[in-house]
């Protein structure tokens, strides 16, 4: 056997490794073309995460600042329910020792009146007992004159 290569058989595996770096040129070419595809749609992917995390971010800042608001409102309101029971208790207050004053001042005037009527009654039954007094007396003298007894 020779061990020398012959131009055809040269020829072909020339042709063979050439079809060979075609191939792997074409496999490269893929490859590059696929990782240019891949960064471009990274790309994308990161410009498009970008904006939902801005979106988001102002989603949350509109919201912390909502909860915060309705953190002070609810603060305000507190303070005015406080206000406003301390004013209704002051009131209650008022219109206890008002009450108190009138019911004092209206059982003073029922006293007044009660003992008013009650010494007008002790004068009427003064009058009554003098009056029962004299037609006694003036029973007693008639019936004496007319049964002769003094």
């Amino acid at each position: 056997m020779d061990s020398r290569v012959t131009i055809g058989e040269y020829a072909l595996r020339e042709k063979e490794l050439q079809r060979h770096v075609a191939e792997l040129e074409s496999v490269l070419d893929r490859t590059a073309a696929q990782c240019g595809q891949a960064e471009m749609a990274s790309a994308t992917c990161r410009k498009l995460a970008e904006e939902r995390n801005s979106q988001l971010q102002a989603t949350l800042d509109v919201a912390q600042a909502r909860i915060q608001r309705l953190e002070d409102d609810n603060y305000r309101v507190q303070q005015e329910l406080a206000m406003e029971k301390e004013q209704t208790a002051a009131q209650l207050k008022d219109v206890k020792g008002l009450l108190e004053a009138a019911y004092s001042a209206k059982l003073k005037q029922a006293l007044s009146d009660a003992a008013l009527w009650k010494q007008k009654a002790d004068e009427a039954q003064a009058i009554c007992n003098d009056l029962f007094a004299v037609i006694e007396r003036s029973t007693t003298c008639a019936a004496s004159r007319l049964f002769g007894t003094q």
